[in-house]
């Protein structure tokens, strides 16, 4: 299993070894996926895969799955032609669920496919099958530490908090030599996934102070110093971990961290033009060939919610214009968002309405279009726009009930703070005041330790809503909601 605290550690050394050996299949491989999950360089990644596949003569039975399996997924996805539609992502994944269920009728006996064939239920809707595999990969191989992360995430999921305690305490007795630093961003992640960001804070400072040069580490303490309304500590989190991405050589590594910060400075700060200023800067330095994929639709979600949808729509254009990451699920919520900026809240409806859910395993990505929460934000404004208060509230609502589907500090950091706000007023303009105090007092808790720019903001909302209702804030407090 790839350690990914060391993937800049490794990256020079997979080079050297394709350079030595133009045959070494695995080091493509390796060096391939590495590009793929942090660093951004889809087109070369994609070169990556070919040449691993045309040498996987070299490779065992396993390796060759693995090489496949990624080989497939570039071919179905079309991502290296760009004269042909590409398919959705949940119609590509059935044929790999048959490459792993093939793998395993040869070797049954086999754990390590079992981390994929759940990864592949779960895309394909089957996500009792799916927690059915990683349960059973603990098992087969306890030592292995996907099947743990897949198990206790993929039960965060779906909202079965119990299961996912026992199974984080199951982890923890299994392989205590993994010591606090993964434990306690577990824990953390649990009481995140629970809405309780203040545990979840308490938490992860020990994570923070064991381990400041992993820039994972600091990007989960940006997001929740944001959650909580500490946006300069949350800054220097992030701009650590930028720098140390950029120095290695990958600046595009750290767009999704760029796009994050910007939305969380136009939307929780209210700051359009520094969010829009950061996002122009870091597409600035980048080589205009690269192929950013899906990440322009987080690009193009900064610009939409800054106003601005003559941008916005040139991003939306080069995710269409680029095969990768041209999903109908990252066409529809940029689409959406761009109506809205253009004034038009009903088309804005209709798009998120035929937008395909994205098939997607839980994962701390910061990539927005894989949250269906978003979604949920994009239709409670378009209902605003279009005087229709009592289905906005149920669309705010919904974001603070629906289990998140990725880590949920990523939206809450940009939206948490605003929805409650935005749901106080609602009430308040409907008459409900004990509803409108009761969002105001949540949103005020949320940030009692914010940023002393910020504080205005919450001062307001806290003289605000005992005077609408004094009754509701005891409720609340009485409640712990």
């Amino acid at each position: 299993e790839r350690d990914w605290r060391r993937d800049l550690d490794v990256i020079p050394l997979l080079e050297r070894a394709i350079a030595i050996d133009t045959t070494f299949a695995a080091a493509y491989w390796a060096l391939g996926s590495i590009l793929h999950a942090d660093f951004i360089d889809w087109s070369r990644q994609t070169a990556l895969t070919q040449k691993a596949y045309e040498h996987r003569d070299r490779l065992n039975d396993y390796q060759r799955f693995i090489v496949e399996e990624s080989y497939m997924f570039d071919s179905l996805a079309n991502w290296a032609d760009t004269t042909r539609p590409q398919p959705d992502e949940c119609d590509i994944e059935e044929p790999l669920l048959h490459l792993a269920e093939a793998y395993l009728r040869r070797h049954p006996e086999d754990p390590r496919p079992l981390g994929a064939l759940g990864n592949h239920q779960w895309r394909t809707g089957h996500l009792e099958e799916a927690l059915a595999s990683y349960r059973r990969l603990t098992e087969m191989d306890p030592s292995v530490y996907s099947g743990w992360n897949l198990l206790l995430y993929g039960q965060l999921t779906v909202g079965d908090i119990k299961g996912a305690r026992g199974t984080l305490h199951d982890w923890r007795k299994t392989l205590p030599e993994l010591g606090a630093r993964e434990f306690d961003f577990d824990e953390a992640s649990v009481a995140a996934y629970q809405g309780n960001y203040a545990r979840a804070d308490s938490v992860f400072e020990s994570v923070v102070a064991s381990y400041k040069d992993d820039r994972h580490v600091q990007v989960n303490a940006a997001k929740l110093d944001a959650v909580l309304g500490r946006m300069n500590e949350a800054w220097q989190h992030y701009e650590y971990a930028i720098r140390r991405v950029g120095r290695a050589g990958y600046p595009a590594g750290a767009l999704l961290w760029v796009t994050h910060e910007a939305l969380i400075r136009l939307v929780a700060m209210e700051d359009s033009a520094g969010a829009v200023a950061d996002v122009k800067a870091a597409l600035a330095a980048l080589p205009d060939t690269l192929n950013l994929a899906d990440t322009w639709t987080d690009v193009g979600l900064v610009y939409a919610l800054a106003g601005d949808p003559v941008r916005a729509q040139a991003e939306l254009d080069s995710l269409t214009r680029h095969g990768r990451g041209n999903w109908s699920s990252s066409r529809g919520v940029l689409g959406a968002a761009i109506a809205l900026a253009k004034g038009k809240p009903e088309e804005a409806l209709e798009l998120l309405a035929a937008t395909q859910i994205p098939c997607t395993t839980f994962n701390n990505s910061a990539d927005f279009r894989l949250g269906p929460r978003l979604r949920r934000v994009l239709a409670g404004r378009a209902d605003e726009a279009l005087h229709r208060p009592d289905a906005a509230i149920a669309m705010y609502e919904a974001y603070l009930t629906d289990p998140p589907n990725t880590y949920p500090a990523n939206l809450d950091a940009v939206f948490l703070f605003d929805t409650l706000e935005r749901l106080g007023t609602l009430h308040e303009a409907r008459g409900d005041s004990a509803e409108a105090a009761i969002y105001y007092a949540r949103a005020a808790d949320l940030w009692k330790d914010a940023d002393p720019e910020l504080q205005p903001r919450v001062r307001l909302l806290r003289e605000r809503a005992p005077a609408l209702s004094p009754g509701a804030v005891d409720t609340l407090r009485h409640e712990g909601r």
